[in-house]
């Protein structure tokens, strides 16, 4: 069990130890069973489960009250501890495929700073699908889809590479897969020498970049490194020297957020190398 998942376990039960959660909870089970025997039956039965479910349900939102408390603390000691500052803004807005994704964009939880000697902001990056649909009557709704990822963002200048994208290999995205995207798209997929990084990872390039520059970047060294962080499951893009790291979801979690840094740092320096 990992530090944060102790913490919030801990969390959880200092809560319920107290006698105000219980207050709560017994409240909640007398008011849901009287509910249900006035509202519904003058069923023990249904007035038993009535108050099984009130209870469940507070001791559902204790558990994510506590995890969300613990996690949004670490996340916040983690950014003091790397001397980083709240942000409302990425540098670069919409310089990668990731940030210019959706119709409505925008960053929680930034912070902004220097790690490791380069300025970079970390967040939750949150990017909505708007769908519009008229009805009858002409007036217009929209639905607006979500989509979360947790992202690091930092400028290293016009670099060797034009652009490229390393995202981790999913079951199913074998050599096929690799080659419908490279013939849709204007990327293409690159083969390194290294049997395991290409199990793990999937490399797409600029398809006027050359082979030998990228194999500058991606030398041994790199793949080697890459593969030790590859369990973390970090996504990389470049473009106009804009190298953007990502983690599907909101991530707390210090240890993959120290993963990402770290993959930034790899890639950066294989850059500018």
């Amino acid at each position: 069990m990992s530090q944060m998942a102790e913490d919030q376990a801990r969390a959880f039960w200092s809560t319920v130890a107290t006698p105000a959660w219980w207050l709560l909870v017994s409240a909640a089970s007398l008011l849901a069973a009287f509910l249900v025997f006035v509202m519904i039956a003058h069923s023990l039965l249904l007035v038993i489960v009535g108050g099984l479910l009130a209870a469940a349900g507070i001791v559902l939102a204790t558990s994510i009250n506590a995890d969300r408390a613990v996690a949004d603390s670490a996340y916040h000691e983690w950014a003091q501890r790397h001397g980083l500052a709240p942000s409302l803004n990425l540098i670069a807005p919409m310089v990668t495929p990731l940030l210019r994704g959706g119709e409505d964009r925008r960053l929680e939880d930034g912070v902004r700073g220097t790690v490791d000697g380069r300025e970079l902001v970390i967040g939750h990056f949150i990017w909505e699908t708007i769908y519009r649909e008229e009805d009858r009557y002409g007036n217009v709704h929209e639905t607006r889809v979500p989509h979360h990822a947790t992202v690091l963002e930092t400028i290293t200048g016009l670099e060797p590479l034009l652009r490229m994208t390393l995202d981790p290999r999913r079951s199913g995205e074998g050599r096929i897969a690799d080659a419908l995207q490279s013939f849709a798209t204007v990327d293409r997929a690159v083969q390194l020498e290294s049997t395991e990084f290409d199990r793990a990872y999937r490399l797409f390039v600029a398809d006027q970049e050359s082979e030998l520059t990228v194999r500058r970047v991606f030398s041994p060294a790199v793949i080697v490194r890459l593969l030790e962080l590859a369990s973390a499951g970090v996504a990389v893009e470049f473009e106009t020297g804009a190298l953007v790291c990502s983690l599907p979801g909101k991530v707390w979690d210090p240890q993959r957020l120290d993963a990402m840094c770290e993959t930034a740092a790899v890639i950066a320096s294989a850059l500018a190398a």
